[in-house]
């Protein structure tokens, strides 16, 4: 959703209150593809702080269903970040594509981009699905949380091979 920020803009002191859905139905980065969950909102507070400043402050609130980094299974994580942004306003910034935020064209605010670089920069760097998530099995792929699999532990790490073979081979009997 776009809103004119001209009218706070023009006054110093001046206020608008921004209450948005976010229409984002997948959250695509390069970590990958998260559908969201769950009609999430954007709700901000545009002010005229000073002059060529505008001041954002509110909340952008997101559930987004992504998967647990040790077991795979699925899980809702609910993000609620806190913005509190004060953006150059002046004519050449807000002209110029490289200063100006990437969801602000002009005086026009995209609340969708701006929740979706807040959601980006916010983003879990570790998913899990509880405290103690035990993963999955390397071998048979088996979540563990479920319960142990029947595969053989035995086997040592291959670049270890080499090690056993030399203390083997000095092991007094």
């Amino acid at each position: 959703m776009v809103f004119d920020l001209s009218a706070v803009l023009s006054d110093r002191g001046r206020t608008m209150d921004i209450q948005a859905p976010i229409t984002l139905k997948q959250f695509t980065c390069r970590a990958g593809s998260y559908p969201v969950a769950k009609e999430s909102a954007v709700s901000l507070k545009a002010v005229s702080a000073k002059q060529n400043v505008l001041v954002l402050e509110g909340t952008v609130h997101a559930v987004l269903e992504m998967n647990c980094d040790r077991c795979l299974e699925r899980v809702i994580q609910d993000l609620t970040i806190d913005v509190s942004r004060e953006l150059d306003v002046r004519e050449e910034i807000l002209n110029d594509a490289a200063q100006c935020p990437p969801y602000l064209d002009g005086r026009v605010l995209d609340s969708d981009k701006l929740a979706y670089h807040e959601i980006l920069v916010n983003l879990p760097v570790k998913v899990l699905c509880r405290e103690d998530c035990k993963g999955i099995c390397s071998r048979c792929g088996k979540n563990l949380n479920e319960g142990t699999c029947d595969c053989d532990k035995s086997e040592l790490d291959p670049r270890m091979a080499q090690i056993l073979d030399i203390f083997n081979q000095y092991k007094e009997v």
